[in-house]
């Protein structure tokens, strides 16, 4: 019979894994931790991201004006969405057919929205999350073409001194947006190597459990005959006892 003592090593009363049980632990679950990752990852729906640059002229009083909430104000979306007759495209596509309703569609574009300026001009960018390319272009445009024509009309409407939007800087366009190539979410190398590296804390911390009862009991039952003990027929016999278990003795 096979001495545990070649197949485990021990550390006191407790049992420990030899060095290629343990690395085949820690690649096990490192491998398992990364397959689940990457099914993870292939089940997340595609997400393209647009963007269109505006350059705001500034005007006297117009410093403090939030331009991000003006242009997700339902003015300005309501004219973008009625443009792409995204009620309809919406509809059919997310809701099976059904024409949805303008509070819906609104909420909707609010959210796929991004506004921020560039650092260091005097830029905004329009930025749009879609799962079709070519509509993250679309609406980001149609956004960014809808505050520039309310600027300019509010410009021409009795000089512009309407109290909410007196102070509305000339915009001009400085970049319209392109349909992205590649999708922005979810990004395949970047959690590929997240995986690695919780694949790696994982597996450390299994090996660091593997003197615990539960892998002890494990590898007895798959290995019963890896840790059986030491061959009894090497054992000294103590007094009183007979080699032969059909011979009791008489001392």
């Amino acid at each position: 019979m096979t001495n545990p003592s070649n197949v485990l090593a021990k550390d006191g009363d407790k049992p420990r894994l030899p060095g290629k049980w343990r690395f085949g632990i820690f690649l096990g679950v490192l491998i398992v931790t990364e397959v689940i990752v990457i099914f993870k990852t292939l089940t997340i729906p595609e997400s393209y991201r647009a963007a269109a640059r505006l350059m705001l002229v500034a005007r006297e009083g117009n410093k403090d004006l939030d331009f991000s909430q003006l242009i997700c104000s339902r003015t300005i979306l309501d004219k973008a969405a009625e443009d792409l007759d995204l009620a309809t495209v919406w509809g059919q596509r997310y809701f099976h057919g059904e024409h949805i309703i303008e509070t819906e569609v609104l909420e909707i574009l609010r959210h796929r929205l991004s506004i921020s300026s560039v650092d260091k001009t005097s830029e905004i960018q329009i930025e749009c999350y879609s799962d079709d390319p070519v509509e993250a272009a679309q609406i980001a445009n149609a956004v960014a073409s809808t505050f520039r024509d309310f600027s300019i009309e509010n410009e021409k409407r009795i000089g512009g001194r309407n109290a909410e939007t007196a102070h509305l800087p000339s915009v001009e366009f400085v970049e319209q947006a392109r349909p992205p190539t590649r999708p922005c979410k979810p990004n395949m190398m970047f959690n590929i190597f997240l995986g690695l590296i919780f694949g790696a804390i994982a597996g450390a911390v299994a090996i660091l459990l593997s003197p615990v009862p539960w892998w002890w009991r494990l590898f007895k039952i798959f290995y019963p005959e890896k840790i059986g003990g030491p061959n009894k027929d090497n054992l000294p016999q103590a007094k009183g006892d007979s080699p032969h278990p059909r011979i009791i003795s008489k001392y």
